[in-house]
């Protein structure tokens, strides 16, 4: 919300928003709400709210790398168009991303991907979400959100996989800040620790890795149960897939005690992990190096021109 003070923002607005609307509250305030572009704007006599994808606003689409000179030509083109300086708004909450060029769709990952630490795992209408009441971690197919329409000509005949943060509350806690306004956006500081933040949101997720019976040494009778239990893991498409059919007990009630499932999850994580190799599987291999490689990519983006 950005404090402007003597302008009469209200006119102001009503000239220069689209589909706009004039609104009066029981308390006696006006406020108004329009589009600029595909930016959702709302103002009172007071202060001025924009809401909406910058990139999209700059370059039509959000598929590309969003550099530090792009977040810039961003802020300013709100601030010519509106009349007002968006460099002094303070930002309450931020959704930043990168797109993968992925060998497989998207939803084939999925399953390679397990829980993270004080994130909610769901998968929603092709989705993959990590979720809490102040942030998201997001993965899902960007071309099936998209449409090959919107796509950049770089990015056009791949599959692509877009992974992105929600900060929707907190954000100067999570990113080390007393307060984050527009223009601390395209400082190299600010630009740095948001790439660095969405690696390590990644690098949280817990990852499957190839099951390797040869890593299980087999003394005794049970340890040659605990093989065949974990090769049965495996068969079901790995931790994950079996923890979905714990669930599936304990929704029929099929467990004696209610700390019976969450002791099985512990014990499948103790098989798999007895079988794993050190290497990880294929699949989640190439998005390691694809959102290391990335990473590195938005660092150097960091560099005005």
């Amino acid at each position: 919300m950005e404090r402007l003070g003597h302008l009469d923002l209200i006119s102001q607005m009503s000239l220069l928003l689209n589909r706009s609307t004039v609104h009066h509250h029981d308390s006696g305030e006006i406020s108004i709400s329009g589009h600029l572009g595909c930016l959702h704007v709302s103002a009172t006599q007071t202060g001025l709210r924009v809401n909406g994808s910058l990139p999209k606003y700059l370059k039509g689409e959000n598929v590309s790398l969003f550099s530090r000179a792009d977040i810039y030509r961003g802020i300013e083109k709100i601030s010519d168009h509106l009349g007002v300086n968006a460099g002094v708004g303070k930002v309450t909450r931020l959704h930043f991303g990168a797109t993968l060029k992925s060998k497989y769709s998207p939803s084939t990952y999925y399953k390679y991907l397990g829980d993270a630490h004080y994130y909610i795992r769901r998968v929603h209408k092709k989705s993959l979400y990590y979720e809490n009441e102040k942030r998201q971690i997001i993965i899902y197919d960007k071309l099936n959100e998209t449409g090959s329409a919107k796509i950049p000509k770089d990015f056009q005949g791949f599959r692509l996989m877009r992974i992105e943060c929600k900060l929707e509350r907190s954000l100067e806690r999570f990113l080390k800040r007393p307060s984050i306004y527009a223009a601390d956006l395209w400082s190299k500081e600010l630009f740095n620790d948001m790439a660095i933040y969405w690696q390590n949101s990644y690098n949280k997720i817990e990852k499957e890795r190839e099951l390797n019976f040869a890593n299980m040494r087999i003394n005794k009778p049970k340890d040659f149960i605990e093989m065949l239990a974990a090769m049965q893991i495996k068969s079901l498409g790995g931790s994950k897939e079996a923890f979905k059919l714990v669930e599936e007990f304990q929704e029929k009630q099929q467990f004696s005690r209610p700390e019976y499932p969450s002791r099985t999850k512990v014990k499948i994580r103790q098989l798999a992990k007895k079988a794993s190799s050190s290497e990880p599987n294929g699949l989640i291999k190439e998005l390691n190096l694809k959102v290391e490689a990335t990473a590195k990519e938005i660092l150097n983006n960091s560099i005005l021109p």
